[in-house]
């Protein structure tokens, strides 16, 4: 009783044999991210419209607490503002901007640098 050797072989031949068969130039190195084929919608965030358009230097999303800092930030100068300019008083600037007169006072005791 004779055998088909090289059906048997066909049979037995596993991905990494076919590797070794094929050009290098058509497998990755891994595979396919399954976020590559996703078609991603450019929305921007609270800063700026377009992420891809966007003047800053890292993105608020890559920073620890990103948004968080700047929001304080921009409070803290609009307080610093309102005491320097205007000559408010630290109750007169919690009551414009709504908050407690021990935060307006934190936001003069550290100012931006």
């Amino acid at each position: 009783m004779s055998h088909d050797t090289s059906a048997m072989h066909v049979e037995t031949l596993t991905y990494l044999d076919c590797l070794d068969a094929a050009p290098i130039a058509e497998f990755r190195s891994s595979p396919p991210s399954p976020y590559e084929f996703v078609n991603w919608r450019d929305t921007g965030c609270e800063l700026h419209p377009s992420c891809l358009n966007c003047p800053e230097e890292t993105c608020i999303y890559d920073e620890p607490r990103g948004m968080q800092v700047r929001r304080k930030l921009a409070r803290t100068l609009q307080a610093l503002s309102l005491v320097r300019s205007e000559g408010l008083t630290v109750e007169e600037v919690a009551q414009v901007m709504q908050c407690s007169p021990r935060t307006i006072q934190r936001y003069l005791a550290n100012p931006p640098s």
